[in-house]
């Protein structure tokens, strides 16, 4: 009798062991080195971040600012006289938060908070910010992973700003009386910073609120100079 052999059989691979452990050992050193990689490359972002945000907070604060009394009570704006430095770079106008305005009867101080929460550009946002990197030619690509982290405000010093965490104001209030003074309480939030892959361009959220009656979202360009880092372009992104 003749056997037949099976046309739909085949043997298993047969790797050499010592071939087969070689092979483990360049797949994990390639995940290793793909892992540490990316790890440097988000711990570079985040240095070049917090450099950012040290030098550029108070203009970054002075491009999304607006006087809360323009939202909050605008009948008070009859006979309104106000005292503030105005500079002008790259088309963009700053005011200083600290500001004293006197009318005949009102005094009023703008007490002006920061959230210390730095988080990731949120999804809702993610599409304006994609379109105005294209729109800008930037090459910037969203990295969904980054993670949150804390903005030290006690190692940012200015003239013109005294910054208080967002956790610590009285911003659900809007604005209380003090001694007959009618104060403010404003705050501002930053995104996390995507940089290119030079870490020359950068884009983030920026948003005032004077909660709960309203509040203003923008997208910020920064870029790095000579000279260091500077805001290049704020677009306004939403307004409620």
């Amino acid at each position: 009798m003749i056997k037949l052999d099976k046309l739909n059989q085949t043997s298993p691979l047969q790797i050499p062991p010592d071939i087969l452990k070689s092979l483990l050992k360049y797949l994990v050193f390639t995940a290793l080195t793909a892992f540490s990689f990316s790890c440097t490359k988000e711990n570079e972002g985040l240095n070049v971040e917090r450099e950012v945000f040290a030098t550029l907070l108070p203009n970054l604060v002075d491009s999304v600012y607006k006087d809360p009394e323009l939202y909050l009570n605008p009948p008070l704006l009859q006979g309104y006289q106000q005292m503030h430095s105005t500079s002008r770079e790259n088309g963009i106008s700053a005011k200083s938060s600290q500001e004293i305005v006197k009318t005949e009867k009102v005094i009023k101080k703008i007490d002006v908070s920061v959230s210390t929460a730095i988080k990731p550009i949120s999804d809702q946002d993610t599409k304006t910010v994609n379109m105005l990197i294209k729109r800008n030619g930037l090459k910037i690509r969203l990295n969904k992973n980054l993670t949150s982290h804390k903005l030290d405000l006690t190692t940012i010093q200015d003239k013109r700003y005294h910054f208080k965490s967002l956790a610590e104001s009285a911003l659900e209030k809007n604005l209380t009386t003090e001694n007959g003074k009618t104060i403010y309480h404003v705050g501002l939030a930053f995104s996390r910073i995507q940089f290119d892959e030079n870490m020359e361009n950068g884009i983030l959220n920026g948003t005032y609120l004077c909660y709960p009656k309203c509040g203003i979202g923008y997208v910020i360009l920064v870029h790095k100079t000579a000279n260091g880092w500077k805001i290049q372009k704020v677009f306004l992104d939403w307004l409620s």
